[in-house]
């Protein structure tokens, strides 16, 4: 089977994505690292409330 390719998010990270997934995530830039976490805060941020609802 060919291997599975992640869809490029934008056209500028398509080739920030091509260059590290050859250098693997040890190679990550610290850019690139800021980008990964600062959507990872985003998306908790959205996920909070719905999490207060379910949580007592």
């Amino acid at each position: 089977m060919p291997a599975r390719r992640h869809k490029p998010m934008t056209r500028t990270r398509s080739s920030v994505a091509e260059s590290t997934q050859r250098q693997g995530f040890a190679g990550l830039r610290p850019s690139v690292a800021r980008v990964v976490s600062e959507e990872a805060v985003g998306l908790i941020a959205q996920l909070a409330p719905e999490l207060e609802k379910i949580l007592p």
